[in-house]
């Protein structure tokens, strides 16, 4: 399988379809808010997301991030969730994005 790109608005589009089955709503209902610290030094980086939606919020870690991303991917491109190797990262010009093999 060649690699995709997911850029920013794909991944919140996830993320977005992602908390809307999880708490039956439409995802034009849901507002998500991407968060990424690099931790100057040793420390992994870490990725989260924000979901809002009926005035709650709920907080997403980076595993809850890649496993709307794979449900994205299945849905959107036909491809095995399982059997994706998904990577999110950052950058200045791009944002935050991920990459499917």
């Amino acid at each position: 399988m060649e690699q995709l790109m997911l850029d920013e608005q794909e991944v919140i589009n996830a993320l977005c379809t992602y908390h809307a089955r999880q708490k039956n709503l439409i995802p034009e209902d849901v507002t998500i808010e991407l968060m990424y610290d690099d931790h100057d030094g040793n420390e992994p980086e870490e990725f989260g997301a924000e979901a809002e939606a009926d005035n709650q919020v709920v907080t997403y870690q980076k595993g809850d991030m890649i496993q709307a991303i794979r449900n994205w991917v299945n849905f959107e491109y036909n491809i095995d969730p399982y059997a994706a190797i998904v990577k999110l990262q950052f950058n200045e010009e791009q944002g935050i994005y991920a990459t499917v093999e």
